[in-house]
């Protein structure tokens, strides 16, 4: 067979080898002709009985977070309310399962049509509950299985749901390609979580193939080889097998703090894009948060509370246990649209009404936020940011902000404080005269200063060259950065995924970053490279380095 190679977007990082095993979901244009209308109902209900025993039963076996995302399916079969448009179009005539599958199609088109990344994990769940309750209605597989005893697998579908990654054996899968999917997804999260290599947005051709092919995943290279030829399979594998020994050696040392060669201590936190994955992070393994991405909670029917981001945000100091939290204020706008918050319409997005710019317009939704996070701050060392920082004034008036509402908050008996208050550095304009802004601390986003200065949407897979070709013009930005940061005293950090990147690590360490935030499932790669990293040039000995 010939060798075929197709590419995708890193929901997972990784490399893998199996052999394919390729499934879909369950069609909604599927023709069943309906019974009697008692009948249908008693079908629909045995699929719902049966759904939530599945569920309940699953619950049983997973850690916190994973379980939250299943209980979200078993709260909505054991909702009447929720379950009773089904009952009236089967009254109606229709079959159990077309109204089934017609009614959760209309509950997933609101967010579906947000094209907000962070949305689809909230529709992500309807489709997997719908797809559940459709194999049980049909007689078919309530979850996906794997037959194969000896070697695993690499799963290659349309979509795959957080339920079925809690279901599958991790030993058996060595990857899994979509042609659907958002890294931000439930599924493309709890992947990671397992350390299951997954590529979203892979070619249809992709499922034009038979269950056996030889299939490598490489899901750090967004590539995916199918039948590949005898040269390309043991390059891979000796790459593999070269990443199994660094990762046990690196392992190993995860929980230790980073220090260089020559002894300077490297600072090592989290980039947080959801809460959830914290359940499964060892915060030993980390000096702290270091950029908390808040646009997660807000994807839902409703704004969050004052009080539900109050418990976020206290959750998030308990986890670091005294260790420093930096929560970015709300950043939505450009790709990240959200109901009710976000500008419709707009020609330019990304170069709109956006970040802190969209908060000064939306003052209600913003003071809840502020309020949660005074109140928050007295449990531990916090320090917030706001995004998209353009003038000096933007940071004035934010500061100012903040203290009116802890004034507010300290009216009413509330307890709070005034945390460390900082910027986000994203705009070429803001990293041309960082010194001219009056912020605590700085924390430079490499994924939108790239974008910025080159003029190329990160997303534009045509253009990738330049996004690649333009990093040494963000390094020197970033250079002038921490030259300011040092001669007025206050921290900087990178959040972005630069901080996470093997080949740019070293360069960021020889400008004199001192502080990465980086990808939870990347910190032991990167704390690898800070031990290989020294400069000839004076740096402070420490001997309590490992």
């Amino acid at each position: 067979m010939r060798e075929q190679m197709f590419s995708g977007t890193i929901a997972s990082p990784g490399l893998g080898v199996g052999l394919a095993l390729l499934t879909g979901t369950v069609s909604a244009a599927i023709d069943i002709k309906p019974g009697t209308s008692d009948d249908e109902k008693v079908l629909f209900d045995l699929a719902v009985q049966l759904s939530k025993t599945d569920l309940s039963q699953l619950i049983e076996s997973l850690d916190e977070t994973s379980a939250n995302i299943i209980e979200f399916q078993l709260a909505l079969l054991e909702d009447d309310d929720f379950l009773a448009p089904v009952i009236a179009s089967i009254d109606a005539g229709m079959s159990a399962f077309s109204a089934w599958m017609s009614m959760m199609d209309a509950e997933v088109v609101d967010y579906d049509n947000a094209s907000d990344p962070y949305m689809a994990a909230r529709a992500e769940d309807y489709r997997d509950l719908q797809a559940r309750i459709g194999r049980r209605i049909t007689g078919g597989e309530p979850e996906l299985t794997i037959a194969s005893e000896n070697s695993p697998v690499v799963i290659l579908t349309d979509q795959i749901t957080p339920s079925q990654i809690l279901s599958l054996e991790v030993e058996k899968v060595a990857g899994i390609a979509l042609t659907g999917g958002a890294p931000s997804s439930h599924a493309s999260i709890l992947a990671r979580a397992r350390g299951i290599p997954m590529l979203v947005g892979c070619d249809a051709e992709m499922l034009i193939g038979k269950d056996g092919d030889l299939v490598l995943i490489d899901a750090s290279e967004s590539r995916l080889y199918v039948n590949p030829s005898e040269d390309r399979h043991q390059t891979f594998t000796s790459k593999l097998d070269a990443q199994r020994i660094a990762e046990r050696s690196m392992q190993n040392l995860v929980d230790h703090p980073a220090y260089t060669l020559d002894g300077v201590r490297i600072q090592l936190l989290a980039n947080v894009d959801n809460p959830v994955l914290l359940d499964m992070a060892n915060s030993q393994a980390f000096d702290g948060i270091g950029l908390t991405r808040t646009e997660c909670i807000y994807q839902t029917k409703t704004l969050p509370t004052e009080d539900e981001q109050y418990d976020v945000y206290r959750k998030l100091l308990q986890w670091a246990d005294g260790k420093p939290v930096t929560i970015r204020t709300l950043d939505a706008g450009g790709d990240k649209p959200i109901s009710g918050v976000t500008i419709d319409g707009e020609a330019n997005p990304f170069l709109g009404v956006r970040g802190y710019r969209l908060s000064q317009r939306r003052p209600g939704v913003f003071n809840v936020q502020l309020r949660a996070l005074a109140r928050s701050a007295i449990h531990g060392p916090m320090k917030v940011m706001i995004p998209m920082v353009t003038v000096p004034s933007e940071m004035r008036e934010f500061r100012q902000r903040f203290q009116e509402v802890v004034l507010e908050l300290e009216s009413e008996g509330v307890a709070c404080a005034v945390p460390q208050l900082g910027m986000m550095i994203e705009v070429p304009a803001a990293a041309l005269c960082a010194r001219e802004f009056d912020a605590d601390f700085f924390s430079i986003g490499t994924n939108d200063l790239l974008q910025y200065t080159v003029a190329v949407a990160r997303d534009n897979t045509q253009l990738s060259n330049l996004l690649k070709g333009a990093q040494t013009s963000v390094l020197r930005l970033i250079g002038l950065v921490v030259n300011d940061a040092r001669n007025m005293s206050i921290d900087v950090s990178v959040c972005g995924d630069m901080a996470s990147d093997p080949e740019l690590v070293p360069h960021l360490l020889d400008l004199g970053v001192r502080d990465l935030s980086v990808a939870i499932a990347q910190v032991a790669q990167v704390k690898h490279i800070v031990r290989g990293w020294g400069k000839s040039t004076t740096q402070e000995k420490s001997d309590d380095r490992l």
